[in-house]
């Protein structure tokens, strides 16, 4: 059984100079994404899989399958561990192949998503 992910409802989301700024009402939590974190964000704002975002990331930015799978999955983690990215328990074959490549060796390096930071 696999989680599928939602994003926390308590969010608010805005573009300030540039970076993407996500607010936390429950938390009173402020945080800015980089360019690459906020790519990822947009797709998940709009319900897209894990399997279709590595898609996206692997064109844009031009990874290879294993390093596109392997930078979501480690952002995926952190948006979970700071409550952004809620985990429902749910039977979901798409995130397999994003949680078995996070391991594999990238070809070539390539702008990793920015640590979120956290204001206030």
């Amino acid at each position: 059984m696999r989680p599928t992910r939602n994003l926390n409802s308590d969010l608010i989301y805005e573009k300030i100079d540039g970076q993407l700024t996500v607010f936390d009402t429950r938390q009173s939590a402020l945080y800015t994404f980089n360019e690459s974190a906020g790519f990822i964000y947009k797709r998940l704002k709009s319900r897209q899989t894990p399997a279709q975002i590595s898609q996206a990331m692997q064109k844009h930015y031009e990874l290879t399958r294993e390093k596109a799978d392997k930078d979501l999955g480690l952002f995926l983690k952190e948006l979970e561990a700071k409550q952004i990215l809620l985990s429902h328990p749910q039977n979901s074959k798409d995130n397999s192949r994003i949680n078995e490549s996070q391991n594999a060796q990238a070809k070539r390096p390539a702008r990793q998503p920015k640590k979120i930071t956290k204001s206030g």
